[in-house]
C-alpha cells in the first residue's frame, strides 16, 4: 500500500543529501520526527525558497562557522527573501568534526580533495600540510563531496562527517582534521509564515506561532533576559550620504542594543550597492527595538526583521560519538 504523503506542515527542508551537517542539525532540532519529514535539497538557496514558498513548513540552514565565518550562500538567499514569508525561530549550534575519507593507500596518491567550500576553508591548514599537491574541489555539500570522491576512491578524498563513510563506502583515513578543535557552526531554523504577520507600530515582524513540528522539537522558550535573545535585521542605506550607516548604528547604540554580528553583501540590484545584515541582542517586540525600527523607517531606511530567537552560544553538543581511530597522519 502506498505511503500517504507527508503534510507540508511537517516537512523540514535542509541541505542534503542525508549525512550533511545540516542533516545532523535538523535531526538535533527535530529528534522525534521520522526521516520522511526531512526533505533534502541540493542547494542552500533552494532550502530557503522552499520555506518561503510554503513547500516546507520549516528549514535548517547554516549561518556562521566559528572558524571560517558567515555562510555567504545563506546570506545571499535571505537578502532576496521577503521576511513576511519567512522568519527565524531557533538557533542550533553543532560541533563540526571533519574527517578525511578516502580509500587511497597513502596521501601522496590523493590527487583531489572534495568538500563544501566551508569544509575546505575550515581544514585548509591541515590540507596544506598533508596534501599540498592535491587539487581542492568544491561540492554542494560534504555528503555530496563524499559521493564524488567515491567515484575514484583510490585517488580522490572528501572532507565530511565521519558518518558519511557508511553511505559513500569510503573509509575514514584521518579524523579529526579541522584546523581548530573548537570548530562549530550555528544553524538557523526558519519557519514559513502563511499569512501576513502582525506588526508593531515600527514595522517589526512579530514571531510566528510554533506549529506542531516546532513544538515537538526541544523546547526553546523565549528567555526573560534580553541578553539571551537575538534578532536578525536586514537593511540598506543611501550610499551617497556620508555617515548614513553610522546613523543606523548610532540608533542601536543609543537604545543600548548590542550588535553581535554585522555582514555586508552586494544588493544584487545596482553595482557597488550593498545590504547589511545585523544580528542584535534584542527581541523584535522589545520596546527599544520597536523604537529603533520606527526611527530608521522615518529616516527612509529600508529595514526589516527576520525574527527573533534564543541565543545558544557556549559549548556545542557533539555531532557524533567519539571519532573513529586514525589511520593516517595526526
Amino acid at each position: 500500500m502506498a505511503t500517504p504523503p507527508v503534510s507540508t506542515d511537517h516537512r523540514i527542508a535542509y541541505l542534503g543529501p542525508p549525512g550533511t551537517y545540516s542533516y545532523l542539525a535538523a535531526r538535533q532540532q527535530f529528534p522525534g520526527g521520522p526521516d520522511g519529514v526531512l526533505v533534502p535539497y541540493e542547494h542552500l538557496g533552494e532550502v530557503i525558497d522552499a520555506v518561503a514558498a510554503g513547500d516546507c513548513a520549516h528549514g535548517v540552514v547554516p549561518y556562521e562557522n566559528s572558524t571560517y565565518g558567515s555562510v555567504l550562500t545563506t546570506l545571499d538567499a535571505l537578502k532576496r527573501t521577503d521576511p513576511a514569508r519567512l522568519q527565524i525561530t531557533h538557533e542550533v549550534i553543532l560541533r563540526i568534526e571533519h574527517a578525511l575519507l578516502t580509500a587511497a593507500p597513502s596521501l601522496d596518491r590523493v590527487t583531489s580533495v572534495y568538500s563544501h567550500p566551508q569544509g575546505l576553508g575550515q581544514c585548509m591548514a591541515w590540507l596544506r600540510k598533508h596534501v599540498p599537491h592535491a587539487a581542492y574541489r568544491e561540492a554542494s555539500s560534504t555528503a555530496a563531496a563524499a559521493a564524488l570522491a567515491a567515484e575514484a576512491p583510490a585517488t580522490r578524498a572528501a572532507i565530511a562527517h565521519p558518518s558519511a563513510s557508511a553511505a559513500s563506502g569510503l573509509p575514514v583515513f584521518a579524523s579529526p582534521i579541522s584546523d581548530r578543535a573548537d570548530n562549530q557552526t550555528r544553524f538557523l531554523v526558519i519557519h514559513h509564515v502563511a499569512s501576513a504577520p502582525s506588526r508593531g507600530a515600527a514595522g517589526g515582524v512579530r514571531p510566528p506561532a510554533a506549529t506542531a513540528a516546532v513544538a515537538a522539537a526541544p523546547p526553546s522558550p523565549l528567555p526573560t533576559a534580553s541578553e539571551d535573545r537575538r534578532s536578525l535585521l536586514l537593511f540598506t542605506v543611501d550610499h551617497a550620504v556620508p555617515g548614513a550607516l553610522c546613523r543606523i548604528l548610532a540608533l542601536l547604540a543609543t537604545a543600548k542594543i548590542n550588535i553581535t554580528q554585522l555582514d555586508t553583501r552586494p544588493s544584487g540590484r545596482t553595482p557597488w550597492e550593498y545590504v547589511f545584515f545585523a544580528e542584535v541582542q534584542a527581541h523584535a517586540v522589545d520596546p527599544a527595538m520597536q523604537d529603533v525600527m520606527a526611527q530608521a523607517t522615518a529616516m527612509d531606511v529600508a529595514i526589516q526583521s527576520f525574527g527573533s530567537y534564543r541565543s545558544l552560544r557556549g559549548p556545542a553538543p557533539s555531532s557524533s560519538p567519539p571519532s573513529p581511530a586514525r589511520r593516517g597522519p595526526p
